[in-house]
């Protein structure tokens, strides 16, 4: 193998050897960005300029589509447009390149002794990436004077060099750099490349930035900074700015002619800034943000569209604005140069099915049509992905009609009737319409799917991406025959189903469908079908999917409760049903910065989930030593800089032992607490980006009992226990009497023999009766309230809410104090409760019931 990587190496042109060498500084495992990637090597000089029409990225580009030709790096995620985004270098490719980079003085990498034993080694460029290797930091600081590139990555955050003495660096970046002092960059005068990425503090842009007069690229992606400095339009040869849409830039940016790359800004932020970019004459690449908008912004934001003749890339995002205004009936816009365009409500397009379940299927769309300016003549627009409300055949025949069009992502909100089926390609060989001539990738997504294609349908087409509702196209289209057959070039078929609200024969149909037509194709692509949302089917014992029966017997006795947190970042959940928590890994500081748990599903096989969120803090790490198991979890949600409710804190509790906490406690508690040792917490789900915004969690039952866990109680000490003798199987009637707080409450329930008890009331006399009673197909999936002081009392009920499958009751008393909150997710129905009471509800806990069965039914 080293002899097949040495023929590699050697047999790269001279320019190139550079380039793969560069990789050492990487740890292993790392996902690289591929325009970092060749940025750095611009910045360090290995990329030079030809006589041909190619800037240094396009040649940097050639690069490195080079060395992926060789597998010297690994593509990890390859966009819609089929464009690499990120890679990785294999283990021992990567053993390979470090032990040539380490011989030839390369790089000087920590945990790598052999090159820092010379106490006058000269380093050339240092990559940290453990904080524990204080003696190699130690003899690598001794000579600075000589190193051209810095990496800190995130697990050596905490280290602090003194960037003052690197005086011919050109690449610095730091990865969550919460140690450094950034204020000593403005003396790194031979600076070319800068990037904070990920830094865990608010960061300030030193205002002697303007200082590095070689700068080219300046990229602070995910780094909370405040306002950028007016000295940054003093880098003449700052080259590409990447910041996040909260940033705000200053004013003047026009005057940094330099610039070719631009992104995500916010337009609403500065209203003088479109007229600021329009003078950018150079720029080749921008992305734009309109989360806010006032009409009168509108001529600005066309005149600077019109101005960017150079454009070569434009990417827009828009959740919440309409963007209409440009669909060109009274503006004309001919971008000759424009090969890229994004108009989309997210950043990241690619598979839907990675939202959230809510916004899969948005209603809304940045364009309710195809704009007219897409309609004239785009001869170099390869790449296109947009979003629209409708998609009448006209328009799909002017899409096309695009010459060099070879990549698109196509999102329609709202299908056409039957009648108005798309039709791609000709059904009659002597009238034959070649549409789409250069079209090698298609991705498209629609509630209702509504192509077929004809013969000679995208005669180059080898990567076809289908996203759709299985119920939904059923009911529009009454079928699923796509001709896929008819598409003779096709290498790769990807099709996500979404199976809500369908049923598992219409599933079976679709799937059918599918597979025959790509059977039948003469190019036999390889097909990947996946069904989404299938514990979310109507249950039909009539009709038997194996998958269905595996699921049924996986999520019996398991239940998802929660999430407790805010919605911020990105939602995250397993796929494998657990079955036994093994162990928690909590990174934190005076947040929990990141999460990560690894489980044994029913086959025994071992998953691992995340790490969800940052790389900040200090790491922690629990094993739950068997016959040890997780009972309890405890927290507070509140708010970080600019994040209003993420998890700030975190402990849990096992029938052993006690862990954390973790963070620093601030904000509103929560609190998940088993009662009863026959069940245990054996999994989590929730929402991560910077931070953990949320947390729920997987409840199993430990053995085959009646099915009943008790949790909480919510409350307070005060007064006398109170519970249930006979076990609960159906909730059937609750009676809450409040006021300024809940003053008592009473219920009724049927035993699993079908007997009815009543309970309570428990507690006073005082405030007004309002009865709850549950229809036959409805039962209890949430409880939420508030604890509070009250006259003498530290701690009472003082508001109680009610949710069920089908109506929300309540809130029952005026709600002072701290909230609490309790919601099923799946697989379960609170069926009774327990708790003290005095002259008030002073503490109220639930009893929840598995019930898999009557889930399905009623759902």
């Amino acid at each position: 193998m080293r002899w097949i990587l040495s023929l590699s190496y050697y047999d790269l042109p001279p320019e190139q050897k550079p380039c793969m060498l560069y990789l050492s500084l990487f740890p292993e495992d790392h996902i690289i960005e591929t325009d970092d990637l060749i940025w750095r090597w611009i910045g360090e000089g290995f990329v030079h300029a030809k006589r041909d029409s190619r800037n240094l990225y396009e040649l940097g580009e050639g690069y490195f589509s080079e060395l992926v030709s060789r597998s010297i790096v690994q593509p990890v995620h390859v966009d819609t447009h089929g464009k690499i985004q990120s890679c990785r270098v294999h283990d021992i490719v990567l053993e390979f390149i470090t032990s040539l980079s380490l011989e030839e003085n390369f790089v000087t990498i920590n945990g790598h002794r052999t090159n820092t034993s010379e106490p006058n080694m000269v380093h050339r460029r240092l990559s940290y990436q453990d904080s524990k290797e204080e003696q190699v930091i130690s003899q690598a600081t001794n000579n600075l004077s000589h190193v051209r590139t810095l990496s800190i990555f995130c697990h050596a955050a905490d280290l602090k060099l003194p960037l003052s003495s690197f005086q011919v660096l050109r690449v610095l970046d730091l990865e969550d750099s919460r140690g450094h002092n950034i204020g000593d960059i403005s003396n790194l005068f031979h600076l070319r490349y800068l990037r904070l990425w990920g830094t865990h503090c608010t960061v300030e842009v030193p205002k002697q930035i303007g200082n590095l007069q070689l700068l080219q690229t300046l990229d602070l992606k995910r780094t909370k900074t405040r306002p950028l400095p007016s000295t940054l339009v003093q880098l003449g040869q700052l080259l590409r700015l990447c910041v996040d849409r909260q940033t705000q830039l200053p004013e003047g940016i026009g005057s940094m002619q330099s610039l070719e790359e631009l992104s995500e800004v916010d337009t609403g932020k500065n209203p003088n800034l479109m007229e600021e970019l329009g003078k950018l004459s150079k720029l080749r690449v921008l992305a734009i943000s309109i989360d806010t908008w006032d009409a009168k912004h509108k001529e600005a934001l066309l005149n600077c569209l019109c101005n960017l003749t150079e454009l070569r890339t434009l990417h827009v995002f828009s959740q919440d604005v309409s963007l209409d205004f440009m669909l060109g009936s009274d503006w004309t816009w001919a971008p000759q140069r424009l090969q890229r365009f994004t108009a989309c409500v997210h950043r990241h397009t690619g598979d839907i099915f990675r939202l959230s379940p809510s916004s899969i299927w948005s209603e809304s769309s940045p364009f309710s049509r195809l704009p007219n300016w897409i309609k004239l003549s785009l001869p170099n627009l390869s790449h296109l992905a947009i979003m629209v409300n409708t998609l009448p055949r006209k328009d799909l025949r002017v899409l096309g009609s695009l010459p060099a069009l070879r990549s698109l992502d196509l999102h329609v909100v709202k299908a056409c009737a039957r009648e108005g089926m798309e039709t791609i390609g000709s059904s009659s060989a002597d009238h034959a319409v070649v549409a789409f001539p250069c079209l090698a990738n298609f991705r498209y997504a629609s509630r209702a799917v509504g192509l077929v294609f004809r013969r000679q349908a995208m005669p180059k087409l080898q990567v076809l991406s289908l996203s759709f509702d299985v119920a939904e196209t059923k009911y529009v289209y009454g079928d699923f025959d796509l001709g896929l057959e008819n598409l003779t070039s096709l290498k790769v078929v990807d099709v996500g189903i979404d199976c809500r609200c369908a049923t598992p024969w219409e599933v079976l149909d679709a799937e059918a469908a599918i597979k025959n037509s790509v059977k039948l194709n003469p190019s036999h692509p390889t097909l990947d079908l996946r069904r989404h949302f299938v514990r979310e089917m109507p249950w039909n014992t009539t009709i038997e999917i194996p998958e269905l029966e595996t699921i049924q017997e996986e999520l019996a006795g398991l239940t998802k409760i929660g999430p407790w947190g805010g919605s911020g970042g990105t939602p995250h959940d397993i796929n494998v049903a657990p079955h036994r928590l093994e162990s928690v890994i909590i990174r934190s500081d005076r947040v929990i910065n990141s999460f990560s748990f690894s489980y044994y599903d029913h086959d025994g096989q071992m998953h691992t989930a995340g790490p969800w969120g940052g790389c900040g803090g200090s790491e922690h790490e629990i094993h739950f030593e068997h016959p040890e198991f997780l009972i309890n979890i405890s927290g507070t949600v509140g708010s970080y800089d600019a994040s209003p409710n993420i998890i700030t804190c975190l402990a849990f509790v096992t029938n052993t032992n006690r862990y954390g906490p973790y963070g620093v406690a601030r904000g509103h508690p929560f609190d998940i607490a088993i009662q009863k040792n026959d069940a245990s917490i054996v999994g989590f789900f929730g929402h991560a980006g910077w931070f953990v915004h949320s947390i729920g969690v997987y409840v199993n039952l430990r053995e085959k009992t009646d099915g009943l866990v008790k949790f909480a109680p919510w409350g307070g000490n005060g007064g006398k226990p109170e519970d249930m003798n006979v076990a609960p199987y159906r909730l059937e009637r609750i009676t809450v009497s409040s006021g300024t707080i809940i003053d008592s409450i009473e219920f009724s329930y049927t035993d699993h023999n079908g007997h009815c008890h009543t309970i309570g009331p428990w507690g006073g006399y005082g405030g007004n009766n309002d009865p709850v009673k549950l229809d036959p197909s409805e039962f209890l999936t949430g409880v939420s309230g508030s604890i509070g002081p009250f006259q003498k009392l530290p701690k009472v009920v003082t508001s109680l809410t009610f949710v069920t499958n089908a109506h929300s009751y309540g809130p029952y008393g005026e709600g002072r104090g701290t909230p609490f909150h309790f919601p099923i997710q799946s697989n379960g129905c609170i069926v009774g409760f327990f708790g003290r009471y005095g002259r008030y509800l002073d503490a109220i806990g639930v009893y929840m019931k598995h019930e898999l069965k009557m889930m399905r039914q009623d759902e």
